[in-house]
């Protein structure tokens, strides 16, 4: 079947989808957002190849592969033990877990709590526009948003000088 139409003016134009017989609607700009995924990282030794995040969201941010466990390197640069990283992708929803180091050897076990799946389990965000999410602290469902302070005692310091031989 061929189509033919018959044109009203000079330089008209169709446009039909493939296989249609009906002009192609107009389709929505993909709308893309900044998203900042953050962890805490207090109590942890951090490994020597740093702190990654992976997830099914890579490949949309433009990294090479989905899942990468050292792919998408986060970064703490005022030194408050939140790792962060800032990727640009569409809306969508997308799964995603920590890495504290570079292999699947070194990723955070999320509870079923605040997990996704069946298990082991994925944490989940659903983009709807620019986002920061919260500092979640590794392998964990509660939030790190400031750091830990160590455990302080009152200690009082006694001598007894009562067997002071040096004078």
């Amino acid at each position: 079947i061929l189509r033919s139409f018959t044109p009203s003016q000079n330089n008209d134009t169709l446009s039909f989808c493939f296989n249609e017989c009906d002009t192609c609607a107009a389709t929505p700009a993909q709308q893309f957002h900044q998203v900042t995924f953050r962890v805490g990282m207090f109590g942890q030794t951090i490994s020597a190849n740093g702190v990654h995040v992976a997830g099914d969201f890579q490949a949309a941010a433009g990294y090479p592969n989905n899942w990468d466990p050292a792919g998408s390197m986060m970064q703490d640069l005022d030194g408050d033990s939140i790792y962060e990283i800032t990727v640009v992708i569409p809306a969508d929803t997308f799964q995603y877990k920590f890495i504290n180091g570079n292999t699947w050897n070194d990723d955070e076990v999320i509870p079923q709590a605040c997990g996704v799946g069946n298990g082991p389990f994925n944490r989940e965000v659903i983009i709807t526009g620019d986002t920061t999410l919260l500092d979640v602290c590794f392998s964990s469902c509660n939030r790190c948003s400031k750091a830990i302070p160590p455990t302080q005692y009152q200690v009082t310091f006694k001598v007894d000088m009562r067997i002071d031989t040096a004078n």
